[in-house]
C-alpha cells in the first residue's frame, strides 16, 4: 500500500460528521429526545478539545448547546475504561476556557453559572461485556468519591437515527478491510454499499472527496500500527526462544512476552490489558503477567 498520507487532514469522519451543525442537530435529538425545547443550528457552537491530548488523528468532539456541554468520543476496536479520565482532563480544558471567555469570577461568594455537562462515548467494536455508564471514582479510585463523573457508553443508537447510521458505517468499514485490506477498493466499496442502504448518504455525497481523503489517512495511520504490533509480535516470540534456549523455553517465552508487553506499553502509551490484546495473549495466562507488570 502507497503510504501517502495528507498530514494536514486531522479530522477522523467522526469529528468531520458531528461537527456539522445540521449533523450535530441530528446528534443531539439522538442524544436526548425527550427534550422538548427548540433547538436550530444557532444554539449549537462546536469546541475545538484536539490540543488537550497528543494524537494522530482526533475521534473527540466538543459541543455547547445553550445550557449543555456535551463531549463525545469515539472508541473503536479497542475499549479501555480509561476513557474516562481523558474526559475528564478534556472537561477540565472545556470549563478553563469558558470561565476565561465568559470572565466567570470564581472567587465571588455567588455559586457561578457553568453550562451543564453531558458526556458521551460511542463504540464501535465488539459490545459484549461493555457497560452502560463509566465512572471515573470506580475506574480510577476504588469507588471512593473524591472526584467523579459519569460517561455514558452508546453501542448502537435506535433504527435510523443519526447515531445507528455511524455504526452501522463503521461496520461496512470493517466488513471491507476484511474482504480488501487497506485498499483504495476498500474505501469505493464502503462509499457505494453506505449510498445504496441509506446510511449517511447524504453526507457522503455531499462530503465524499473530504471522507475519501480522511479515510485514506486513517487507513495509512491503522495499516503502519498492524505492521508495526505484527513486528512486535515476531519480535517477542524470537526473543522468547532465544531466551529458552538458555533458561528453558517456557522462562524464556515469558520473559520474552514480559520484555514486549513493557515496550508495547511505552513505546503506543497503551495499558497492559491493551498490550495484551496486541500481542494476543491467551485469557489464562494474563493475570500472571500483569502481576509481573505490576511488580
Amino acid at each position: 500500500m502507497d503510504a501517502k498520507v495528507n498530514r494536514k487532514v486531522k479530522d477522523s469522519v467522526f469529528t468531520n460528521l458531528f461537527a456539522r451543525k445540521e449533523y450535530t442537530l441530528k446528534l443531539y435529538k439522538a442524544l436526548f429526545p425527550d427534550d422538548t425545547e427548540e433547538i436550530t443550528e444557532d444554539d449549537i457552537d462546536i469546541i475545538t478539545i484536539e490540543n488537550v491530548l497528543l494524537r494522530d488523528m482526533y475521534n473527540d468532539l466538543g459541543i455547547r448547546i445553550k445550557n449543555k456541554l456535551i463531549i463525545l468520543a469515539e472508541a473503536q476496536s479497542s475499549w479501555s475504561e480509561n476513557i474516562t479520565f481523558r474526559m475528564f482532563m478534556y472537561l477540565a480544558s472545556v470549563y478553563k476556557e469558558y470561565i476565561i471567555e465568559n470572565k466567570v469570577d470564581l472567587y465571588t461568594t455567588r455559586v457561578a453559572r457553568l453550562p451543564e455537562p453531558e458526556l458521551f462515548v460511542i463504540y464501535t467494536g465488539d459490545n459484549r461485556n461493555v457497560p452502560g455508564v463509566l465512572s471515573l471514582a470506580d475506574t480510577f479510585f476504588k469507588g471512593k468519591n473524591v472526584i467523579d463523573l459519569k460517561v455514558k457508553v452508546i453501542t448502537d443508537g435506535k433504527k435510523d437515527d443519526i447515531i445507528f447510521q455511524y455504526i452501522a458505517f463503521t461496520k461496512v468499514i470493517n466488513q471491507q478491510i476484511k474482504r480488501f485490506g487497506y485498499t483504495k477498493k476498500a474505501i469505493t466499496e464502503t462509499l457505494n454499499i453506505c449510498k445504496n442502504d441509506d446510511i449517511l448518504k447524504e453526507y457522503l455525497i455531499e462530503c465524499e472527496k473530504e471522507v475519501i481523503d480522511m479515510l485514506d489517512v486513517l487507513f495509512d495511520h491503522d495499516f503502519i500500527m498492524e505492521a508495526h504490533n505484527n513486528t512486535l509480535r515476531e519480535e517477542a516470540q524470537a526473543e522468547g526462544r532465544a531466551q529458552g534456549m538458555a533458561q528453558g523455553m517456557a522462562q524464556g517465552m515469558a520473559q520474552g512476552v514480559l520484555n514486549s508487553l513493557r515496550a508495547v506499553m511505552t513505546s503506543l502509551s497503551y495499558t497492559a490489558e491493551q498490550a495484551m490484546d496486541v500481542l494476543n495473549i491467551p485469557a489464562n495466562e494474563r493475570q500472571k503477567y500483569l502481576s509481573q507488570l505490576q511488580s
